[in-house]
């Protein structure tokens, strides 16, 4: 079957270019047009009694819920207006459409295109506007009706059908840009966890910080007396846990206390180890191996994700919500420890964040075994046979009720933290002499060694916060501020952030041997994943429940420790944001009426390499695209309606780079000939049926070609000939006479045997 070359019109190649100068294909934007615009648009924000803020918003797409939109405004209706430009990038009409709750009044170059209210939730839609390649002058007003409330913004234009505006086209003046200390700030406040002795109004409760419950056999006492009794990083993002300043004996009577208290556990795995299905680096003959290597733990480590999370030397990502560094791991934890972490964190540490990856009891086996060897062998190990004597464990119980320690960790035996009254912070608190700095006013008070900068951004968080009055106390945190602590955002590109992707590049420069393996290393974008997916496919994705759709990555997906009502609140988070809602502006042009037997046959060939070339990258029923590179392959098809939506698809096939820049999968701007009468709709309406056909499986390749015929008397074709050889079932005709009448008849003669083979209508 000859394959039909995949045909990239000139204008679409030269916008592709155009994009990428100007800043379409990529978040940040090029220097030379960094000095005039920056990303995003201004936003003031006013609540009811006058409490206001300022702030940079990437994206119109929101759904305030009772937290509202900033924790600086007092709570109960509130008003916002964003300023800067919108940018174009072809000549064209364009429209503009809000999915909104509450009054909206949007202004592009002066003209007022928008401007209603809503009762509950609906839409708003401009009539077309002509707009060049340029920066457009935008304002958009909105007032809420309460403190809860929802605003996404869509537009289309030339080449591209209703879609949510992108970060990418926002921009605004740097002169009015605001600092990010706010929430820098806030988000200092969340990790440091300071609500646990301080008053912050309207802050929900933190993360609990790691259970010491079971030290024994899982952590060398040795390191904890050295990190006790030790100096304190001033960067928060490496390390979140403030110094006491205790001495190196009062370091080894807390130790002395928590072994005393902590209940050892069998650390052994019950799964037995079953061989590698690669061989790697063996002879071809050899057995599988069945003992754990640190080579192939090392490649699991920085191929699987975890260095979303962890650093490892140079390599990998720091942040306030990740793991920590990895680099010295081994002088802290047992040998035994690593595995069995690895299998059920929620054994060792109740209050554990670490998600948990399916990884089989030898790649556990493997990874342990590499971490093992992160060691630099001078840690002072005095005391790390753990044996105490009873009047160091008795002032370690003091001193542990002294600072208070349980007022952020769990201990095996309750003890009540030292009694002290919780202190409201605000802008007249002594930051001199706060834990955030150096200064210390009582011995017991903790101090973070913050530098001057992230010291001034909690002043500025906590100070904003307090002037606004208090609204109802919050029990858990947002479905935004959730995405961010379970640290999504460091592995998966969403819009305006990129994941672990910029780091990639350094590991392959540090590793060689997995430069080739790079594409398999990035993990899919969540741009529109909230349009894109069923709202119960996302649940189970959130969940990673049901199969793997793309086995051929070496990064996975791990399963995060979510409550129900979190996992609600993420979806409802996405859909909200990403989802074009009913009832709006799409409109769906109806297909010629066509039988369901034309179009199974006309979708059997579309998905083929003689229509749009589905199978060259994508697995369908079965059948393996085994000869596309890694940055080609997508995922397995079959079965899309259980978990795509059929109004996604039809938007991302005809320009997928819109949705995800940079992705490999070829726009479907342009109909096979010969197929369908040639109407690129219904051709995609057919790909769409058959890959939600049960038990449907693509016609292999290797046909020399396909000659077709409408079958419409009105088209006065000509009748087809051919003397190929024909592979019909099991049999093979060498010389066969096979003519296809316009009538939509067709004799097979098998002329070696002289004889006739078959005559059959259709």
């Amino acid at each position: 079957m000859n394959q039909i070359p995949r045909r990239v019109p000139v204008v679409f190649l030269a916008g592709f270019f155009l994009l990428v100068q100007t800043g379409r294909a990529q978040t940040k934007l090029p220097a030379d047009l960094d000095d005039q615009y920056r990303a995003g648009l201004v936003a003031d924000y006013q609540a009811a009694d006058g409490s206001r803020c300022r702030r940079v918003d990437s994206r119109l797409a929101f759904s305030w819920q009772q937290a509202g939109p900033d924790p600086r405004l007092t709570p109960g209706p509130f008003s916002v207006t964003w300023q800067g430009y919108l940018m174009s990038q072809v000549n064209g009409p364009y429209r503009l459409a809000a999915y909104v709750n509450g009054q909206l009044q949007l202004k592009l170059n002066g003209q007022l295109l928008l401007d209603g209210q809503t009762s509950e939730a609906g839409w708003l839609v401009s009539k077309p506007i002509e707009l060049p390649f340029d920066w457009h002058p935008l304002s958009v007003t909105y007032r809420s009706k309460s403190a809860t409330g929802q605003l996404v913004l869509y537009w289309t234009g030339p080449g591209f059908q209703w879609e949510p505006v992108d970060p990418r086209q926002w921009y605004h003046d740097p002169a009015r840009t605001s600092k990010n200390r706010f929430e820098r700030g806030h988000q200092l406040v969340r990790a440091l966890r300071c609500t646990q002795c301080h008053e912050i109004p309207g802050q929900p409760p933190t993360a609990k910080a790691p259970s010491l419950q079971h030290l024994q056999g899982t952590m060398q006492p040795g390191w904890l007396i050295s990190r006790l009794a030790g100096s304190h990083h001033a960067d928060p993002d490496q390390r979140q846990m403030p110094d006491f300043d205790v001495n190196r004996s009062q370091a080894e009577a807390i130790v002395a206390y928590l072994w005393s208290q902590s209940k050892s556990l069998s650390l052994k795995s019950k799964e037995p180890v079953k061989p590698a299905k690669k061989n790697n680096g063996k002879k071809k003959g050899d057995k599988p191996r069945t003992t754990a290597e640190a080579k192939a733990g090392q490649q699991l480590l920085m191929t699987t994700g975890c260095l979303a999370c962890h650093q490892v030397g140079e390599l990998g990502t720091a942040n306030l919500f990740g793991g920590g560094s990895l680099s010295k791991v081994a002088d802290k934890r047992t040998g035994d420890f690593f595995a069995s972490w690895l299998e059920a964190p929620q054994r060792i540490n109740p209050q554990h964040r670490m998600p948990t990856f399916e990884l089989t009891p030898l790649e556990r086996l493997d990874l342990a075994e590499y971490l093992k060897t992160l060691t630099t062998a001078d840690t002072d190990q005095a005391g790390s046979a753990g044996k105490f004597t009873p009047q160091q464990v008795e002032q370690g119980k003091s001193l542990m009720q002294k600072f208070r320690c349980t007022s952020c960790h769990e201990t095996n035996q309750k003890i009540a933290p030292a009694a002290v009254t919780a202190r409201p912070l605000g802008p007249e608190s002594k930051w001199q002499t706060a834990c955030s700095g150096t200064g210390q006013v009582a011995a017991t008070q903790p101090r973070y060694r913050l530098l001057a900068a992230d010291r001034a951004a909690v002043q500025e968080f906590v100070g904003a916060v307090a002037q606004a009055k208090p609204g109802k106390q919050l029990a858990t945190i947002d479905a935004v501020q959730l995405l961010r602590e379970q640290n999504c955002l460091a592995c998966h590109a969403r819009y305006e952030e990129a994941g672990i992707v910029p780091g990639l590049p350094k590991v392959a420069a540090a590793h060689t041997a997995l430069a080739s393996l790079l594409p398999a290393m990035t993990p899919p974008s969540l741009n529109s994943v909230g349009d894109k997916l069923h709202d119960q496919a996302l649940k189970k994705v959130i969940q990673r429940q049901g199969p793997v759709h793309r086995p051929w990555l070496q990064v996975r997906m791990p399963r995060f420790p979510l409550t129900e009502t979190q996992v609600a609140d993420l979806v409802e988070h996405l859909v909200a944001t990403d989802r074009i809602a009913a009832g709006g502006p799409v409109t769906e042009t109806p297909l010629p009426a066509v039988t369901e037997r034309v179009v199974q046959a006309a979708g059997r060939r579309l998905v083929t390499t003689a229509g749009f070339g589905c199978t060259s990258c994508h697995e369908i029923g079965g059948v393996k695209p085994v000869k596309a590179p890694l940055n080609a392959r997508g995922p397995d098809l079959s079965g899309l309606s259980t978990r795509l939506r059929r109004e996604w698809f039809d938007r991302f096939v005809r320009n997928p780079i819109r949705m995800v820049p940079r992705m490999e999968m070829p726009s479907i701007k342009l109909a096979v000939k010969g197929v369908l009468d040639d109407h690129l709709d219904q051709q995609l309406d057919a790909v769409w049926r058959v890959l939600n056909q049960p038990g449907f499986k693509p016609p292999s390749s290797g046909a020399v070609r396909i000659v077709r015929r409408s079958g419409v008397a009105d088209h006065h074709e000509l009748s087809a000939v051919l003397t190929d050889v024909l592979h019909v079932g099991s049999d093979v005709y060498v010389k066969p006479l096979l003519i296809g009448v316009p009538k939509r008849h067709n004799v097979l003669v098998d002329l070696q045997t002289k004889r006739l083979v078959g005559w059959w209508q259709g």
